[in-house]
């Protein structure tokens, strides 16, 4: 959500950043092959808004970290294969900001969370499989209601489920976030 209170959201199927009136619906595109110039989405899954009003988009078919300016549409890449240092992304599906600018990145591909440089998109694991438990347990033993502490282990479940539910992405990166956004305040 921008200052002003409009919703800003990512359409994988239009390849773009689209400002939602809250009020009325009325969409506007912000950012898309034609609007705007720089690098071109490709899959954009998620959005979050700096405290500047930038938009940072994440995209798993760039495989990127995008900043795009909320007036122009101008779109920069911040982190990705040749931007920053550090493990790469595989498939990033949601993006939010912490507290002191730092984006973190939930990343499918690689079953992480990565925390971004927003100046210079140098990427560090913060939880992976050898860092931490996996926030994709949380989703195979049901979302819980309420937050489980760091230290709280989480026991995986005895059955493997043969089919993810449609919107599984989009689930999984909102609990991600979630989960992130709570370690963070928890750690602060």
């Amino acid at each position: 959500m921008e200052a002003d209170g409009s919703l800003v959201v990512v359409d994988d199927g239009l390849d773009a950043v689209v400002r939602v009136n809250p009020i009325n619906g009325n969409r506007t595109v912000v950012s898309d092959a034609s609007t705007g110039s720089g690098t071109g989405f490709l899959a954009p899954t998620g959005i979050a808004v700096e405290a500047d009003g930038s938009l940072v988009v994440v995209d798993r078919g760039l495989d990127a970290v995008v900043r795009v300016n909320p007036i122009s549409g101008n779109r920069t890449v911040v982190s990705d294969a040749s931007t920053g240092s550090g493990t790469g992304f595989a498939v990033p599906v949601g993006i939010a900001v912490e507290a002191d600018g730092s984006l973190v990145v939930v990343d499918r591909g690689r079953d992480a969370v990565v925390r971004v440089n927003p100046i210079n998109g140098n990427r560090t694991v913060v939880s992976d499989a050898g860092t931490g438990q996996w926030i994709d347990k949380i989703y195979e033993i049901g979302m819980p209601t309420t937050p489980v502490p760091a230290e709280t282990p989480i026991t995986p479940p005895t059955e493997t489920p043969t089919a993810k539910p449609p919107g599984f992405e989009l689930i999984f990166a909102v609990i991600a976030i979630a989960v992130v956004a709570y370690l963070a305040k928890r750690g602060q």
